[in-house]
């Protein structure tokens, strides 16, 4: 497959790391913000557009008291 400029650009990005972690396992706001020293506000913006674009969707993996945990599994849409 042949990679765009685009591509080369997303994946040096800040989003494009998002979307390289979330390859290996889907990951909660809290540890993309450790693994990639932001804040969990500026992970939630980035994954915001990430969603908007069609890259990720979020899943509720176990409602909490106040606020349930979200994972971010990827959409098929980064892999094509």
């Amino acid at each position: 497959m042949k990679t765009t400029r685009w591509r080369k650009r997303l994946m040096k990005s800040t989003r494009g790391k998002i979307l390289d972690l979330l390859r290996t396992r889907d990951q909660t706001v809290n540890e993309l913000a450790a693994d990639l020293r932001l804040t969990d506000n500026a992970v939630r913006a980035h994954l915001l557009s990430l969603e908007r674009n069609g890259f990720i969707h979020y899943s509720v993996t176990q409602p909490g008291s106040s606020t349930p945990h979200l994972t971010f599994p990827l959409t098929p849409h980064p892999e094509t």
